[in-house]
Parts: C-alpha cells; structure tokens; sequence
C-alpha cells in the first residue's frame, strides 16, 4: 500500500467520507457519458469508489431513462477506505476493501469511471493504475 493508500484508508479517509455529503450524480453522469454509453454500459468498475453515489447514479440512469436494469455483478466498486467501503450498497454493487492495484478483478469492463480519485494516486503508480483502468 503507498503513501496515499494508507493515508485515504486510515481517519483522514474516514473523516473525508463522513463529512462530506454529495449532490445527486444522475445528470453529471448522463451529460458526461450520454444515452448510447449509458444504454451499452453492461457493466461498470469505479475505482476510489467511495460511498458508491457514481455508481447508484449510473444505475439509477439506466433503470428510470432507458428501462434497463442493472444487476449487482454488473457494478464494482473499489475502495481503500473501511468506512466509505461498509456505507457501499453491497447488495447492488459487487465491492472491494482494497487498493485498486492490488484488487484481483476476475471481470472486464468495458466501462470503468472515476471522479475525484486519479488526482490522489500518486506519480509513481499512475502508469500502472492506467494499465489497469485500460
């Protein structure tokens, strides 16, 4: 685990979650991915999951704009933080408790999405947190 791993797995991480509350995500999500990305998405990996709005937002899209819905193997999250990781619908999302480049994803996605976890990796494991995301 580095530097910024343990740092978001430890209080600073769990203050960061507690604290804040986050806007509903359904209308970010459709303008930044569209109808036909949303439609094709059948499954979904966020890593820095956090609580999982990114995720329910996704789900939410699909099920109310285009009548689709979205079973639990279908979303992933991964999240470093215990506490963030226990407030995750885990009977909606398939999640893990770990660092992204240390989680074992048996899946392919051809959807993965973050928001506001790339800018914490740090420099020297950016490449290989892109391989993995690609």
């Amino acid at each position: 685990m580095n530097k910024q791993e343990k740092l978001w797995n430890g209080g600073f991480g769990t203050e960061y979650h507690q604290r804040n509350k986050f806007e509903d995500r359904t209308q970010f999500w459709l303008e930044v991915l569209g109808g036909e990305v949303l439609k094709d998405a059948y499954s979904v990996l966020e890593p820095g999951a956090g609580k999982g709005e990114n995720l329910a937002a996704i789900a939410e899209l699909r099920r109310n704009h285009f009548d689709i819905p979205m079973e639990r193997k279908m979303l992933t999250g991964v999240e470093v933080n215990r506490v963030a990781f226990e407030q995750l619908d885990r009977g909606r999302f398939t999640a893990y408790n770990s660092a992204f480049l240390d989680t074992p994803l048996e899946a392919k996605f051809p959807l993965v999405i973050t928001r506001g976890f790339l800018i914490h990796v740090p420099k020297a494991a950016l490449a290989p947190t892109l391989a993995k995301i690609y």
